[in-house]
């Protein structure tokens, strides 16, 4: 009987130094955290990710989702969702470039090959991770079992101030940007995390996707023609001093476009919005993510961003700044259906 219960009392033990040793090995010192972040960037495999972004559009919240596939070294497939989580366009990026694919029209773009290096997105969980690492005057604070990070990014004509929130075993747990007036612009929630799962390369392979993945395609001109109430959209951020000086609808065969212009303070733009006709022409242009789907910026003297929604082409052109005209573009959404 003695021995039994000394027995028992040395598994107690046991346990009990394995319960202390895990409390007492959590990684909570800055240097300690930096060099497991070091390691995880430069040794982690693959991973998935489901992630939510809430992006308020000039005080009007919009919701956006996000699904991720990386393997290493460069393969990326990232999927693109609506606020009623359907896939709007699939970025897929491999050894032979970037694709965009859109489901609606059935087609692919291919980009140069700069995405996501050129601008780094909140939702990826490298970029969460390179940011950290590279920050100056980083903040770092561990409590109630979380790490909490902020630093500072220029952002365009702005200095914006990015907090990243990673959860125990530095998996993302939730990553936001303020702009220069401290106001939350960009909240990415992460609702799914895994890390070094298989993943095989056909997961990143264009036609493979095209074969799965895709929707049927929409007939833009015969939604347009069935929508007898249908009018232009309008964007819900314009630059101040701007205001839309002519609206018009050009009839073309048997269809329909809008031509907006604002105009105002020496500056000006054009939106024309129309069916989908032949889709993105340069695919030496730089890939541009607006929230739920993605764009193509033409540089020049007057640059142009053109993108895709639902089956509806979007043309931006004026002598406003690129940052300006992604803020302009980001709100011309078609408002969610109650």
């Amino acid at each position: 009987m003695l021995k039994g219960k000394r027995k028992l009392g040395i598994i107690l033990l046991g346990i009990l130094t394995l319960v202390l040793s895990a409390c007492g090995g959590t990684v909570t010192k800055q240097e300690d955290v930096m060099k497991e972040l070091q390691k995880i960037s430069t040794e982690i495999e693959s991973y998935h990710l489901e992630a939510e972004l809430v992006v308020d559009h000039e005080g009007m919240p919009q919701n956006y989702y996000v699904e991720v596939w990386f393997k290493t070294p460069e393969l990326y497939k990232v999927a693109l969702k609506n606020e009623n989580k359907e896939v709007s366009q699939i970025i897929i990026k491999n050894n032979d470039g970037v694709h965009v694919i859109n489901p609606y029209m059935n087609k692919v773009f291919k980009f140069s090959k700069d995405w996501p290096h050129a601008k780094g997105q909140l939702y990826l969980y490298q970029t969460l991770l390179n940011n950290v690492l590279e920050a100056e005057n980083l903040e770092y604070e561990y409590k109630e079992g979380m790490y909490h990070f902020a630093y500072e990014v220029q952002n365009g004509q702005y200095t914006a101030k990015q907090e990243v929130v990673l959860q125990e075993g530095f998996y993302p747990k939730m990553s936001y940007m303020t702009d220069e007036s401290e106001t939350v612009k960009i909240t990415v929630n992460f609702e799914n995390f895994e890390a070094n799962l298989p993943l095989e390369d056909t997961e990143f392979n264009v036609e493979e996707q095209m074969k799965t993945g895709v929707l049927e395609p929409m007939d833009a001109t015969a939604t347009m023609a069935q929508d007898k109430s249908w009018t232009p959209l309008q964007p819900e951020y314009v630059p101040s001093g701007l205001t839309l000086k002519s609206l018009k609808i050009v009839e073309e065969g048997n269809s329909e476009y809008a031509v907006l212009q604002y105009a105002g303070n020496d500056a000006n733009f054009t939106l024309i919005q129309k069916p989908f006709s032949e889709g993105f022409k340069d695919n030496n242009s730089q890939l541009i993510e607006l929230y739920g789907k993605v764009a193509m910026l033409t540089s020049g003297a007057n640059p142009t961003l053109q993108w895709y929604d639902q089956g509806l082409e979007f043309t931006l052109s004026g002598n406003v700044s690129v940052e300006e005209m992604e803020r302009i573009a980001s709100t011309v959404y078609r408002p969610a259906v109650k």
